[in-house]
């Protein structure tokens, strides 16, 4: 309870310093939630970005709340959620003293960098699979008759935070459920576990056709989500990027719209198709990503430092208990799926909550049998444990420190000063902060022009698109070691509308009467 206390209280107190740090996800996931605050709910439906965290954003803004200050608190009270789970977890696997503590002092730290550094409903993924886990690890689960449906419920909204928890729950409810079958005593144990693998797998499929149905609705094809299908085209061995880096220009999805990323779907069409098993040379780069990836996978989680734990276990005789090796399928499940995809860290917070527990649990079983030659617990493990899962939550900590705040004073002075709005575009390189800017000045973003694009081509592209202003940002210049402007980033005929009022960046006005 301390624990939880303490979370509240640091939440609160570094709320302001992250209150506008806000990624290209969140910008979507924000803007569909004020889609569903303005009643159109319609155009609100996504096969991309899931809808758990914009429906529970919607109702605050509708009320007045800043959107990313709205999404924020969601995903802090899921962070305290998730942490509350994780403080059951601890006592279900038996985790005591010096582990216990030193788990719940990094919990601590990667609960509040998850929630506060990016707008990502991967916070709200750690939170309801945590609770799920609680459910389905706890001793009473064979006794009971409605703990399967209580997992099908939680299953299906962590669907409905992130499209492939569908899978993944599928996967691990249909494993745990065998195990648990195969374990069980006694006939009517046996009775109940398959009795709440039905009543789980109801409830889940239920909750989520309804969604599924929704997006059926719109898009006139049956789909679980489009993001695995994106990713797969983006990563491809012919692949030349995203739309947005080498595509041109693109048209928002529709008028309420940011930018054409709050529906990549839309755009998949401009990305080169490829089956991984259509050839060798499309298998061969599969299973190199897949192994790229499994190298971030098992740095993420603790994987290494559990393997080396579990090394020590068996040389020093320690039995562990068969839950232990629940952890390792689970966090091993959620990783494989991605794989063959991309890997970010944030994909795999999941698996680095179970991580802290198995190496917790590792730790103190084998500070029961005592590490050192000299009867005592050595340090250096735990030492090793903090290393691995509280450096990069805190150096995402620390480098986000009232992070975007910039991006927010810029977008605050232009509307202002300048009374820029309407359609923008941006030059190359700084995409990812023309659309935050896009964002809190209420603009609309049409993205970076084709590379290699000369100035008169690209002025008949700022016309095409009705852009009404042009960005130029000054990029880092490794050989002079400062902030430079690029030599062919700014349109020859249009006039510059800051001068120089604003540090590293150039306006240019597209039209003989700005923003009309």
């Amino acid at each position: 309870m301390c624990m939880l206390a303490l979370y509240v209280v640091a939440a609160a107190a570094l709320f302001t310093h992250y209150q506008y740090r806000l990624n290209p996800d969140g910008v979507s996931y924000v803007s569909i939630a004020e889609k569903y605050a303005r009643g159109d709910a319609l155009g609100a439906i996504n096969r991309h970005w899931a809808p758990l965290l914009s429906w529970l954003t919607a109702p605050a803004i509708y009320f007045g709340v800043p959107g990313v200050a709205a999404a924020k608190v969601w995903l802090l009270v899921a962070g305290l959620a998730a942490l509350a789970a994780f403080v059951v977890l601890l006592r279900q696997f038996e985790v005591t003293g010096r582990p216990r503590a030193i788990a719940l002092a990094s919990a601590l730290v990667c609960a509040l960098s998850f929630a506060l550094t990016l707008v990502t409903p991967d916070v709200l993924t750690v939170a309801l699979l945590a609770v799920y886990y609680c459910v389905i690890w706890s001793s009473r689960y064979t006794d009971s008759r409605w703990a399967g449906a209580l997992c099908g419920l939680l299953g299906a909204l962590a669907y409905l935070a992130k499209n492939y928890n569908f899978y993944f729950f599928f996967a691990h409810f249909a494993a745990m459920t065998a195990w648990l079958h195969l374990r069980s005593a006694t006939p009517g144990a046996k009775r109940t576990v398959l009795l709440n693998a039905a009543t789980g797998y109801a409830v889940f499929l239920v909750l989520s056709s309804v969604w599924i149905g929704m997006m059926a609705h719109k898009y006139g094809e049956l789909t679980i989500g489009s993001a695995g299908k994106y990713n797969l085209l983006a990563w491809g061995p012919d692949s030349n990027g995203q739309p947005m880096d080498n595509g041109g220009f693109l048209a928002p999805p529709n008028p309420t719209a940011v930018s054409m990323w709050e529906d990549p779907s839309l755009y998949m069409d401009r990305m080169k198709p490829w089956n991984p098993l259509g050839s060798w040379r499309g298998l061969k780069h599969a299973l190199l990503t897949t192994l790229k990836n499994a190298g971030l996978a098992l740095s993420s989680g603790g994987v290494i430092f559990s393997v080396v734990l579990l090394v020590l276990a068996r040389r020093r005789n320690v039995t562990l208990a068969s839950r232990v090796y629940w952890l390792i399928l689970s966090v091993t499940l959620y990783a494989a799926g991605y794989l063959p995809l991309i890997v970010e860290d944030r994909y795999l917070w999941s698996s680095k909550l179970l991580g802290l527990v198995l190496c917790a649990a590792l730790l103190g079983a084998l500070a029961a049998r005592r590490i050192g030659p000299d009867l005592r617990p050595r340090r250096w493990p735990y030492v090793l444990y903090l290393l691995m899962f509280v450096s990069a939550p805190l150096a995402g900590l620390i480098t986000n420190w009232n992070g975007a705040k910039e991006y927010f004073d810029i977008a605050q002075r232009l509307r202002s000063e300048f009374h820029v709005q309407g359609n923008i575009a941006s030059s190359r390189g700084m995409w990812h902060r023309s659309l935050q800017a896009a964002y809190y000045m209420d603009a609309h973003y049409y993205g970076q022009p084709a590379p290699d694009i000369d100035g008169a081509a690209l002025e008949k592209e700022l016309a095409h698109f009705d852009i009404d202003y042009y960005f130029v940002w000054a990029l880092w210049d490794p050989l002079s070691n400062k902030m430079a402007f690029p030599a062919t980033g700014a349109p020859a005929n249009l006039p510059e509308i800051a001068h120089g009022a604003i540090p590293n960046l150039r306006v240019y006005a597209c039209k003989s009467s700005p923003g009309g």
